[in-house]
């Protein structure tokens, strides 16, 4: 059954004589019908439910009444057989009288029996915990014997490896087509420095699976003759030229920092970027702001401007005893705003 809803004032507005027209300009009909409107469409529902759910109820109350009596008739039953049990459960307990005074003298002959074994069980016990001190103790020993043994065996292994990784990084040699590298051993060859990954015997250098290299031989001037300092310093500066280049080096930097940071600094546009470049609308093309009093926001309507967007607008109604107002802001970009109430400036 759904639940009866009371007919609300806002429904009688809306549905009541008071809804309709001023002026009643249809048929006969049709204008006598504003003056029952109400009770066709809000009395009448509501009273056929209230006489549904009557009827329900009364439908329900019937069926309860018959399901009590066949309750009662099943009570009747369980009574009887309650009374039943009870009786067997009487001469239950008279066995159980006599059950229980036999079990009693088993009991008494079973702690005697049990006090004379825990006495046994209790010096077992005791040389069972000898023993097993004893066990744990050997166990310990063999235990730390064992860990001593394998730190040992790791120091050993990891000092031969430290040894073996010594020996072949101390070797550096010119390369020997005969003799066995390991890894880790250095040679030169035809100018360049390599170091061996891969154990093996007469594997060039430049085999790739076997070294790795380290530095490759420079290019080889060209010409012949001195360097001649008319030639290289006309100026006569003689001077270091590791470091000039580092000295030459850190003002270009320095110089490269402060362009930097004058540049981003800029607020006129220096590289003339457009709106339409960056995907922004241009300020001609905006309407900021819309400023202007009324009691009821909700029903303002924003009329288009050509060529404008309205971005945002802001209504300030008037307030109650403290001089002040509403403000909202729209919050849907339609022609017919929403607002919301942004803070209650009234008393």
């Amino acid at each position: 059954m759904d639940a009866l809803q009371k007919i609300t004032e806002a429904q009688m507005d809306a549905n009541g004589v008071c809804s309709a027209p001023n002026v009643l300009n249809g048929t006969v009909a049709q204008n006598k019908a504003v003056f029952d409107k109400m009770v066709r469409q809000l009395v009448a529902p509501a009273y056929n439910a209230a006489v549904d759910a009557i009827e329900e109820i009364n439908a329900t109350e019937t069926g309860i009444q018959a399901e009590e009596a066949l309750r009662v008739t099943a009570e009747s039953g369980r009574l009887g057989a309650e009374n039943g049990r009870v009786s067997a459960e009487a001469e239950r307990l008279s066995s159980e009288t006599l059950r229980s005074s036999a079990e009693s003298a088993r009991i008494g002959a079973e702690t005697a029996r049990s006090a004379a074994e825990s006495g046994r069980v209790n010096a077992e016990n005791g040389r069972a915990g000898a023993e097993q001190g004893r066990v744990n103790a050997e166990t310990a020993r063999a235990a730390a014997e064992a860990a001593r043994a394998a730190t040992e065996v790791a120091r050993v292994g990891a000092e031969a490896q430290r040894a073996a990784a010594e020996s072949a990084r101390n070797v550096w040699e010119s390369f020997n087509a005969a003799k066995a590298y390991t890894a880790g051993n250095k040679v030169s060859y035809l100018g360049s420095s390599y170091v061996c990954i891969q154990a093996g015997t007469g594997n060039l250098p430049t085999n790739t699976e076997f070294w790795t290299l380290i530095a490759a031989k420079g290019v080889d001037g060209e010409g012949a003759g001195d360097m001649l300092a008319t030639t290289y310093d006309p100026t006569g500066k003689a001077q270091d030229i590791f470091a000039y280049a580092d000295q030459k080096a850190s003002g270009s930097a320095a110089t490269v920092q402060a362009n930097l940071v004058a540049h981003t600094g800029r607020t006129d546009n220096p590289h003339g970027v457009t709106a339409a470049q960056i995907g922004a609308m241009s300020v001609g093309a905006l309407k900021f702001t819309e400023v202007f009093r009324s009691s009821t926001p909700g029903a303002y309507t924003y009329t288009a401007v050509a060529g404008k967007t309205l971005l945002m607008a802001v209504i300030a109604g008037g307030g109650g005893g403290g001089g002040g107002g509403n403000t909202y802001s729209c919050w849907s970009k339609r022609n017919t705003w929403n607002w919301r109430n942004n803070y209650g400036a009234g008393g």
